[in-house]
């Protein structure tokens, strides 16, 4: 595991992420999103997400 953030309540519903990848190895990568989401008069769900990207670090040279 690289990252991990458990921010409760952000504003406007919306979390932003941003992962620098100079330092990481070339691979294969998988971001994993969950989130709960809780609704007036409803059970709280729970979503997950996941993402798959290959990554290498030459790409991100000038």
């Amino acid at each position: 595991m690289i990252y991990r953030d458990s921010r409760p309540n952000p504003r406007d519903g919306e979390i932003s992420f941003t992962w620098d990848g100079r330092n990481q190895p070339t691979g294969l990568y998988q971001l994993g999103v969950e989130a709960e989401i809780h609704q007036r008069g409803m059970r709280p769900e729970t979503v997950t997400r996941n993402f798959l990207f290959r990554h290498n670090p030459d790409w991100l040279s000038q």
